[in-house]
């Protein structure tokens, strides 16, 4: 029995010996090991306090980890960068009250927390631009001549999408929008009399459009996507007959077009952007253009109007993206 109370009694004279310390970060990390990579034994939280032993020099820098104790008695080790030790007197007014304005022990937000946590909101909205170049539509007008030679250019232009994730959506692969874009493309015929003609259309559309992110992974995704746009074709026609005369028409006309969409992102190509490149399948509903008037020029003009059956074009486009 006395054997035992000796042994507290050094224990407790031990202690008396040592200095506390109390902790100022959010949380600092007890380990089995003087060193970043050893195992955490026990958390403690700013304002608690840790025990220091006496061996300890106080009249030297402070090594990177000091020798404590965890809650149950075993040895641990913790930075002295997240501790002040206290002595009592003037010699603890070298360690600082806190860390400073960075801690990095803690890891909780800033308020307010947005209202997508723990999602990151600024990939739920996304904008693009792309240059596209497609089939020739073939959107031909009544001449009224048989040809000696066409020729027919593929269509080029300039596509965008800016879309937002559907609020239901919780992966983040649901997107709505609107679609858009501006192409154009010319045709030149030679007639059998001699005649020409030269045929330049151009194309506006816009739309409400869906995508879904069917594959990705950290760098890629594969985007399909599925819309209908309203078009507004405008088409000038000049034709030059064998005698010499000449003179131009203009052909405007509304359409639908629904249309589906592949489209292979690669993600932060460039900080900030992402690689894009894929196909449209558009179908044309049946559509007229028509000219105000017939001139009165000596060029005979076989119809005021330019008639399109259903048709479907292929584009092709590669561009960039955004993510805000």
């Amino acid at each position: 029995m006395k054997y035992i109370l000796f042994v507290l009694f050094l224990l407790v004279s031990n202690r008396g010996f040592s200095n506390d310390a109390i902790v100022i970060v959010f949380q600092a990390s007890l380990r089995n090991a003087p060193n970043d990579n050893a195992t955490i034994l026990q958390h403690i939280r700013k304002g608690e306090r840790v025990y220091i032993p006496a061996s300890l020099d106080l009249t030297k820098p402070l090594p990177l980890y000091i020798q404590t104790l965890d809650k149950i008695g075993n040895t641990a080790f913790i930075k002295s960068q997240y501790i002040k030790i206290i002595t009592n007197d003037s010699q603890e007014e070298q360690w600082p009250n806190s860390i400073g304005s960075y801690d990095p022990t803690d890891y909780r937000i800033e308020e307010p927390i947005p209202a997508t946590y723990p999602y990151m909101d600024h990939e739920y909205k996304r904008a693009t631009i792309e240059l596209s170049g497609g089939t020739n539509p073939h959107d031909l007008f009544d001449y009224g001549l048989p040809f000696a030679g066409q020729t027919y250019s593929y269509e080029s232009g300039i596509r965008f999408f800016s879309s937002q994730k559907l609020n239901s959506d919780r992966t983040n692969r649901h997107y709505v929008g609107i679609i858009g874009g501006v192409s154009s493309v010319n045709n030149s015929f030679i007639f059998t009399d001699g005649s020409t003609a030269i045929q330049s259309r151009t194309l506006f559309r816009l739309g409400p459009f869906y995508s879904y992110d069917t594959f990705r992974n950290s760098k890629l995704r594969l985007i399909l996507g599925a819309g209908v746009t309203l078009n507004y074709h405008r088409s000038a026609i000049s034709i030059s007959d064998a005698l010499g005369n000449s003179d131009q028409q203009f052909f405007t006309g509304i359409s639908l077009s629904p249309l589906i969409s592949t489209t292979l992102a690669y993600d932060n190509f460039v900080p900030g952007l992402d690689f894009l490149m894929g196909t449209d399948l558009y179908l044309y509903l049946p559509h007229s253009q028509s000219a105000p008037n017939l001139s009165s020029s000596p060029v005979i003009w076989n119809s005021n109007k330019i008639q399109s059956s259903f048709r479907t074009q292929v584009s092709l486009f590669i561009g960039v993206q955004t993510k805000y």
